[in-house]
């Protein structure tokens, strides 16, 4: 929360807050970046609440930050520098949420590490550890961390969740917690998958799948019509379908927001109080709306 890290030709440099070392330094430079030290050349970057991990290019993991559930994958409060996970290889992607560490291997399965107090790394316990674990899931294609809770696509176009389900988040049809990937009711072809919010109570967390197709479907929190459905109130606790979205790349979901890249550029929905959703305005909107970003 609060920082940023981004990959330029197999170097990290990170920006904001730092409090828990989340930029992997903490000697930053005259515009207020860091290059993250002691880090190998890397390919992927992902970033959680207080926490980074990257995959480097022989494929292993190497993480720093907020550490006081284990996230980075050792027994430190925090970990100022990057520091190789050593239980983790052949590592396609990386999904962090608050306090909890996902990835993606070569093989299609999944492991998990970190806080697991509502059954967020898929084991069908509620142990939290520094140890990778294996999620009881394969064929898994794509993979998205939130708050408390963890998605992923297979295959076969389905979408299991698992994790915090307290107002639907995990999109089965019920608020009830769930330690093994559980299905998300009615989506078949999914092609990626996001989860937003950032409230560590969970209320405002939502999440959405782009489907083959290049539709949307959007599911949880819908407190400033982040669902993009044309409604705003109450969650839903299975996928609702995005309005006038047909053409859909990828989606990013954040706290009460959501966008989709498509044919051209952007469009986002939800709260837009800030300029999230990059139309030039400050209103929020219930249904999609083209950003001033254009696409080739």
């Amino acid at each position: 929360d609060s920082f940023t890290c981004t990959l330029l030709t197999s170097k990290v440099r990170c920006w904001g807050f730092n409090a828990r070392t989340q930029l992997g330094t903490l000697n930053l430079d005259d515009a207020g970046t860091a290059q993250v030290p002691k880090l190998k050349p890397a390919i992927h970057i992902g970033t959680g609440f207080e926490h980074a991990c990257a995959i480097i290019s022989d494929k292993s993991l190497m993480c720093w930050g907020r550490n006081d559930t284990d996230q980075v994958g050792v027994h430190n409060d925090t970990q100022s520098n990057p520091i190789q996970k050593p239980d983790i290889s052949d590592v396609e992607q990386v999904a962090l949420g608050f306090a909890h560490s996902c990835a993606r291997l070569t093989d299609k399965t999944v492991r998990c590490w970190g806080d697991n107090s509502h059954g967020q790394l898929g084991d069908g316990t509620a142990t939290s550890r520094a140890q990778s674990g294996a999620v009881v899931l394969d064929d898994v294609v794509d993979l998205a961390a939130g708050l408390h809770q963890t998605c992923a696509v297979r295959g076969d176009g389905t979408v299991s969740c698992w994790g915090l389900n307290d107002i639907g988040q995990l999109g089965d049809g019920t608020k009830t917690n769930r330690p093994i990937p559980t299905k998300v009711q009615g989506i078949t072809e999914a092609a990626r998958v996001a989860i937003g919010g950032t409230e560590k109570d969970g209320t405002v967390t939502h999440s959405c799948a782009v489907l083959r197709s290049g539709k949307v479907v959007c599911w949880g929190s819908n407190a400033s019509g982040e669902l993009g459905n044309g409604t705003v109130g109450a969650p839903e606790l299975a996928p609702q379908p995005v309005l006038d979205v047909d053409d859909a790349v990828d989606v990013a979901v954040g706290k009460n927001t959501s966008c989709v890249s498509r044919k051209g550029g952007v469009t986002c929905w939800g709260m837009g109080e800030k300029g999230q959703l990059g139309n030039g305005g400050s209103a929020s909107s219930s249904t999609p709306v083209a950003s001033l970003l254009k696409c080739p």
